[in-house]
């Protein structure tokens, strides 16, 4: 990956403008600047744009957030590099939404050399071309700043550790944290195969054990099979005996069925014959009673005469009758008109009290609604009165205070004039100390040129003799300090009279506040007094109102007391009216007399009564007496059928004797039906009984089946985890010998122990030209124990003119060299085992401690190492190191952000 150029906005002290670096041109390039002015935040942007990471901070989840330039809501940092011989474009952005998650945005395409336009990578989601990204460079974040980023304050991160944790970064920079990814996955593979494996075994087990019962329950069938084919022979026996049974059963109804029909016709003729019997007995008696009637013929026609007397008295004593019920049907019709009369003058006199009544009531409620509007017009007017008291209260405070509002404005002056003008004077002043600043930045730009460019005026570009180059920075730094004091008096000024406009602001402020208070006073009282007139007119409407209802009032109440009096005769005059009415009065004579003649009547209902009963009598005994002449007229009728009958009935007995013998034989043959039929019950009772014997036995020989069919397949499942568990005895096997051969003592303690050389060797060759061949360095991978065993371990031991030392005992400028010369063959080793990916070197390191000497063997290691790098950033601030890189990236801090120069020394 070699960085081609760098646009950053609004990333940690760089401003909301677009700063672009070019590294393109260049392959050797040192970073200066102040401390604190952006040169590591470059390098910083450099890993974000990649890998969406830069610098950490202890405690904070989301360090991003902390990347974006204070008050600002917008980051952006793209970046384009080379890496495989492809030009890649990668942008990302951070933007900051109010109660809301910060969005983030990642943007990655390749450059199309033949349109000159980017070609869109970019996948669907962050992730996804974030491991894309990760998938083009070939390392991630922790590779890179193990390997080709070696980050301030880091360089002894190797070496100062203790030996095993040395050996254990050496790995992770290796990446050899794969192999125990792989080691991981190897062990618990075996775990479940381990914990696989005891299943199978325990299931083994239990399948085993079940298929030994096998031959006990083919035994247990055969017993079985053998007792239901007993059972269903004895059955099947049964079964023919009761089909046998139920034929003779079925033939025997047969015979019965013929026997009660023959039982029918016969009890038929013998009923026929009963009949004629009972016919016979009825003519005889008949012939006989008509024979004793005929004597008593003549006291029916004497009785006859009397009937014809009897019946003249009953219709004289009917007519009698007829009169006395006329008379009094009379008497209920006068009473019931007389009624009539009473009951439609009554009706008159309700409906005439009704609307005499109603009045009264109208009257009355038109009294008492009166009087409920009078009490609420007076409770209004009472509001009204209180309401409008509250009103001129109100009045009064708002005056009172809207005069102190106004006496308080008439003493206060009005500050817009004098605060415009103020802030015109600021304003001044800041493009002052603006000037001032760029005339300040201008002069210690011309100091540095000054100071890198000894040959040349920076101002004419004449050539300097040193009189005049040490009057020139005289000059220079005379003027950088007047224009110091000036930048400081006018910083001073603007903020003295910052102050005071904020503090007239502020009375100004409460000014317009107490303007506009005293305006919404002025609005309040107007309002306050349109409600006042209004309140004072509604209660003049409602004393108008008040005497209407109370005229209104005193009207009604002398129409109701009109009306209860005309209510009170009409009563009395109805009543006088109902007692001397003349239709009534004619008709209640007339009742009258009525009632006397019907009492003067004399009517005996009993002894009409007696009479009638005397003349059913006689008129029964003339029935009987007509009956009579009829059945002695029928005597020669009755004799012949007497003899008729009498021949029908001499073959009775015959008949007889058959119904006798039919009888007999149908009780016979229904005995032996009972005897058939409880002969089949019991052989269905034994049926059922076996087949109650056969039910368990077939259920019994279907789950024999059953189970047997189950040890059948589980002899196949058997068979199955048998070869299931030499299987996964074999994989076991393979994953122990995996996790034996991935561990610590395995492939990775082998890829160590090949790296250790080549590190040696690379750091070697550096540390001799930093030192003169002074120093050479040495990895003791065993230590001998005093047990006589060895022990792994990464130990570091420094060869100089002193003898062999542990790296430990060296000073702080001689370690930097050596944790130098180290992290340097670490990464060259690196990029050798990464291919191409790996052609940028960045070292932000601090230089301090070396002295002069040992800063030139540096700046000679930087020199020889610059082949096997593309481009090499160094990040340093001494002048001396400044002075020996063909180009330099000045950063510098101002107002608006860090700003980025770059000069080029040749």
């Amino acid at each position: 990956m070699i960085p081609l150029q760098l646009r950053l906005r609004n990333f940690l002290s760089y401003g909301a403008t677009t700063q672009t670096i070019n590294f393109e041109p260049y392959r050797l390039i040192c970073l200066t600047g102040k401390n604190g002015h952006g040169k590591s935040a470059l390098l910083d942007a450099l890993t974000w744009a990649l890998w969406g990471q830069a610098r950490k901070v202890a405690g904070i989840t989301r360090s991003d957030d902390l990347l974006v330039r204070l008050g600002q809501s917008h980051m952006m940092v793209s970046l384009d590099f080379l890496c495989n011989n492809e030009h890649y474009r990668v942008t990302r952005e951070l933007t900051f939404i109010t109660n809301k998650k910060p969005q983030q945005e990642l943007q990655f395409g390749v450059l199309n050399k033949s349109t000159n336009c980017f070609t869109a990578l970019t996948e669907k989601t962050i992730r996804a071309t974030q491991e894309r990204i990760i998938a083009i460079l070939g390392l991630d974040y922790e590779a890179c700043t193990n390997s080709i980023f070696l980050r301030q304050g880091q360089s002894d991160e190797f070496s100062k550790r203790a030996p095993k944790e040395r050996k254990e970064i050496l790995a992770a920079m290796l990446g050899l944290d794969r192999f125990e990814t792989l080691r991981s996955y190897a062990v618990e593979h075996y775990r479940a195969g381990n914990r696989e494996v005891d299943l199978v075994r325990i299931q083994s087990q239990t399948l085993e054990q079940e298929c030994a019962q096998e031959l006990q329950l083919t035994h247990h069938a055969q017993d079985l099979a053998l007792a239901l084919a007993t059972l269903t022979t004895r059955e099947q026996d049964c079964k023919n005996i009761l089909i046998q049974r139920e034929q003779e059963r079925t033939q025997k109804l047969e015979q019965l069925s013929e026997l009660r029909v023959l039982q029918n016709s016969l009890e038929q003729t013998a009923f026929a014959q009963q009949k004629k019997e009972l016919e016979l007995k009825a003519l005889i008696a008949s012939w006989r009673s008509a024979h004793r009637n005929k004597r008593h013929a003549a006291t029916f026609k004497q009785n006859q005469l009397l009937a014809e007397d009897l019946e003249k008295k009953i219709e004289k004593l009917e007519q009698l009758q007829t009169q006395y019920l006329t008379d009094k049907e009379q008497f209920f019709t006068y009473s019931s008109h007389i009624s009539q009369l009473r009951e439609k003058a009554q009706a008159a006199f309700i409906k005439e009290q009704t609307i005499l009544l109603q009045h009264v009531t109208d009257s009355e409620k038109k009294v008492r609604d009166l009087t409920e509007q009078i009490h609420k017009i007076n409770q209004h007017s009472i509001l009204l009165s209180q309401e409008i008291t509250k009103k001129t209260t109100l009045r009064s405070s708002g005056e009172h205070e809207l005069d102190s509002c106004k006496k308080q404005l008439s003493h206060e002056p009005d500050r817009a004039h004098t605060l415009q003008k103020n802030t015109d004077i600021q304003q001044q002043w800041l493009s002052r100390l603006a000037t001032k600043k760029q005339l300040f930045d201008d002069i210690q730009t011309q100091q540095n040129h000054l100071q890198n460019l000894l040959s040349t005026c920076p101002l004419c570009s004449q050539p300097l003799a040193q009189e005049l180059k040490e009057t020139l920075e005289l000059q220079l730094v005379e003027k950088a300090h007047l224009l110091s004091h000036q930048i400081r008096r006018l910083k001073h000024l603007t903020k003295i009279l910052a102050e005071e406009n904020r503090k007239k602001e502020s009375q100004q402020k409460e000014r317009i506040q107490k303007q506009a208070h005293s305006a919404a006073l002025e609005s309040r009282l107007a309002a306050i007094e349109q409600e006042l007139l209004f309140l004072q007119q509604e209660l003049s409407a409602q004393n108008a109102a008040l005497q209407t209802a109370q005229n209104t009032h005193e009207q009604a109440l002398c129409q109701h007391t009109q009306a209860r009096k005309e209510l009170e005769a009409f009563t009395a005059q109805q009543q006088y009216t109902l007692e001397n009415h003349p239709e009534i009065k004619t008709l209640e004579q007339l009742r009258a007399a009525l009632q006397e003649k019907l009492d003067a009547t004399i009517y005996d209902s009993e002894e009409i009564k007696s009479l009638k009963e005397k003349r059913t009598k006689l008129r029964e005994q003339q029935e009987v007496l007509r009956v009579l002449s009829d059945d002695i007229t029928r005597q020669t009728d009755r004799r012949e059928q007497i003899k008729t009958i009498s021949s029908e009935l001499k073959d009775k007995k015959n008949i007889q004797k058959n119904v006798y013998e039919c009888r007999k034989k149908i009780a016979l043959i229904t005995e032996e039906l009972q005897y058939n039929e409880t002969e089949c019950r019991a052989l269905k009772e034994t049926l059922t009984t076996y087949a109650e014997q056969k039910l368990p036995l077939v259920q019994e020989q279907g789950a024999l089946e059953q189970q047997l069919k189950q040890i059948t397949e589980k002899r196949e499942i058997l068979v199955q985890y048998q070869k299931k568990l030499a299987r996964f005895e074999q994989l076991l096997d393979d994953y122990q010998l995996l996790a034996s051969a991935l561990g610590k003592n395995g492939i990775q303690a082998l890829l160590i122990e090949n790296t250790i050389p080549e590190i040696e060797h690379e750091a070697n060759v550096l540390l001799s030209k930093l030192t003169d061949n002074q120093a050479h360095v040495m990895f003791e991978s065993v230590r001998d124990l005093k047990s006589g065993g060895t022990k792994e371990t990464l130990d570091i031991k420094i060869s100089d003119t002193m003898g062999i030392r542990p790296y430990e005992l060296f000073s702080g400028g001689e370690a930097f060299r050596i944790d130098f010369a180290l992290r340097i063959a670490i990464s060259k080793f690196l990029a050798r085992r990464s291919g191409t990916s790996l052609q940028t070197l960045i070292i932000d390191e601090g230089f301090g401690s070396q002295d002069e000497e040992g800063l030139t063997h540096l700046m000679d290691a930087i020199y020889d190492i610059q082949d096997d790098f593309e481009k090499i950033i160094i990040v340093s601030h001494l002048p001396s190191m400044k002075s020996q890189f063909p180009t330099n990236f000045f950063v510098q801090k101002e107002a608006d952000g860090s700003i980025v120069s770059v000069f080029e020394q040749g």
